[in-house]
C-alpha cells in the first residue's frame, strides 16, 4: 500500500517519508483495517519504490482486509481489467 495512518500523529502519511524504524514508535498501521505494517522499499530498474506491507495473514487479526493482495480475487482484476480493456 503507497500509505499508512499514524494512530500517534492521527494523520495519514505516504509511505516514501516513513522509515522502517518508524513504523512502531509511530504507530503506523493499515488504513482500512488499523492493523500494524510495516516498511519495504523495493529496487526497480534502479528507482526505489517505497510501500507498507501487512504482516502475515496467520498473525492478522482481520484476515479479510480489502488492501491485503490476496483479497483481491480473480473475478475482482478480470472485471477491473476488462473496463480498462487491459491498457
Amino acid at each position: 500500500m503507497e500509505g499508512g495512518y499514524s494512530i500517534l500523529l492521527g494523520e495519514h502519511l505516504p509511505a516514501r517519508t516513513i522509515t522502517y524504524d518508524d513504523c512502531a514508535p509511530m504507530q503506523i498501521v493499515c488504513p482500512a483495517c488499523y492493523e500494524p505494517v510495516f516498511k519495504g522499499v523495493r529496487n526497480q530498474l534502479g528507482a526505489p519504490i517505497h510501500y507498507l506491507s501487512h504482516y502475515a495473514e496467520n498473525k492478522a487479526y482481520q484476515a479479510d482486509c480489502e488492501l491485503r493482495v490476496r483479497s483481491v480475487s480473480a473475478a475482482a482484476i478480470a472485471s477491473h481489467n476488462t473496463a480498462s480493456r487491459d491498457q
